[in-house]
This record gives structure tokens, C-alpha cells and sequence, in this order.
């Protein structure tokens, strides 16, 4: 399959593959139901966890996106995300590399205080009523895999890969860049008014590194996604992480 590198993202594989029915289609698809939808999504489950913050919701409450706060909170960050992007790309960037660094940080935290809690664990004995991780790990990794199999478990792992498909979103969006990853073309504003153009031949590759931003940026999110489930399982019971 020859390698395709020009501006549009998914519309121009569906273009060339499919043709230009099936690309037009799929364009207004997802422009107005698919990623408005999760764009939806996404900033209600933001407004629930925020509002539980400052507001003490009630994660657990089936109608906790009917409450007016909750609709208000996500509908305010949608505007503020849409505003800064409108804005300036260079601060949408900024913006997004902050919240990358915090959610990586984030990560980092719960991997280092399951590590500390298996440590004390191991310090202070199984015995010890406050840190149990010794005893978690035994009794969620000690049985047999397939112990309690049964054929509902292969309906709820695909609902677990539902779910889990969001991290994996953004795989597809990098080939929405295609073309500027061959070109960038920079123009500089001097302060009296006066523009120099300045065009930048920056050949880096797309046939390489298209694929392997790809690849990597996937096998990043699923050893994330791995070890901080299995960091998870370390400290918290079953039931616990159900509750």
C-alpha cells in the first residue's frame, strides 16, 4: 500500500480507497455526530469529576448528568477549550502539552504510591491492619485465571475494550498533519508592521515517522493503561475498585 501524505486525515484514505461518496459521508458524520459527540462526552465526564471537587457530587448517582451544574460545568469547558483554540495555536499547544504533563504526572503518582504501599507492606508484615497490599496482591493474582471463568465475563471484556477504545483515539489524528510534517512554512510579523516570509524546508521523513508516532504513541498508552490497572489491582480489592 503506498504511503499517503496530504492534508484531511482520515477524509483522503476514504477518498482513495473507498472514493468520494463514502469520504463525504463520512466527513459530515464526523464532524457533526462522531467527534461532537465525544467531544460531548468528554467534557461531561470532566464536569462530574470536577463537580464532585467543588460541588460533593455523588459519583455514584445514576442522575448525576441531568443536575444543571453539571451540564453548566461541561458546557464551560467546552467554550474555554474552543476559545483557546480559536485563539492562538501556539497556546492550544501550550495548553494541551500542560494537561498531557499533568495526566503523565497523575499516572506517575498512582504508580509511586502503589509501589510505597507495597513496600510498607512488605516492611511492616501481612499481619498489619493498615498497609494489606501483600494480602490484595494474593488474593486478586492467587487465583487461577480461570476459576470463575464463565461466558459473561467475554460480553463485560468487551464492553472493558469499548471503554478502553477512547485512549486510543488520537492514532488517527496525527495523519491529519501529513502534509506539514514534510513542509513547515513560518512567517514571522516584525514589531513596525513589516513581514518576512520565511520558508522552511524541513523534509523529516513522513514515511518513517507518521508510522511511528503512531505505533509508539499506541504502545505508550497501552503500557500506561497496563501498569496503572496492575498498580490498581495491588492496593484495592475487587470490590473495592467496583465501588
Amino acid at each position: 500500500m503506498q504511503a499517503q501524505f496530504t492534508t484531511g486525515g482520515s477524509y483522503e484514505y476514504y477518498k482513495r480507497y473507498l472514493g468520494k461518496p463514502v469520504a463525504f459521508a463520512f466527513t459530515w458524520v464526523y464532524f457533526f455526530v462522531i467527534k461532537a459527540g465525544a467531544y460531548g462526552i468528554i467534557c461531561l465526564v470532566f464536569a462530574r469529576y470536577f463537580g464532585a471537587v467543588i460541588f460533593s457530587f455523588d459519583l455514584q448517582d445514576a442522575a448525576i448528568d441531568s443536575d444543571l451544574r453539571v451540564k453548566a460545568l461541561a458546557l464551560a469547558a467546552l467554550f474555554v477549550i474552543t476559545v483557546i483554540n480559536i485563539v492562538s495555536v501556539r497556546l492550544a499547544a501550550m495548553v494541551q502539552n500542560a494537561l498531557v504533563g499533568a495526566k503523565s504526572l497523575a499516572l506517575l503518582m498512582v504508580l509511586g504510591m502503589a509501589a510505597f504501599s507495597i513496600v510498607m507492606s512488605l516492611i511492616k508484615g501481612p499481619d498489619d491492619p493498615t498497609w494489606t497490599s501483600i494480602a490484595v496482591i494474593k488474593s486478586n493474582f492467587g487465583a487461577s485465571p480461570f476459576e470463575h471463568f464463565s461466558w459473561n465475563i467475554l460480553k463485560n471484556l468487551g464492553l472493558g475494550v469499548l471503554s478502553a477504545l477512547w485512549a486510543y483515539d488520537g492514532y488517527t489524528d496525527v495523519t491529519m498533519v501529513a502534509e506539514e510534517v514534510r513542509q513547515a512554512v513560518v512567517n514571522y510579523r516584525h514589531s513596525v508592521g513589516y513581514r518576512i516570509g520565511l520558508e522552511c524546508e524541513q523534509i523529516k521523513e513522513p514515511g518513517k515517522n507518521i508510522p511511528r508516532a503512531i505505533i509508539l504513541g499506541c504502545l505508550v498508552v497501552i503500557v500506561a493503561y497496563a501498569v496503572v490497572n496492575v498498580a490498581y489491582l495491588c492496593v484495592l480489592t475487587t470490590s473495592q475498585i467496583v465501588s
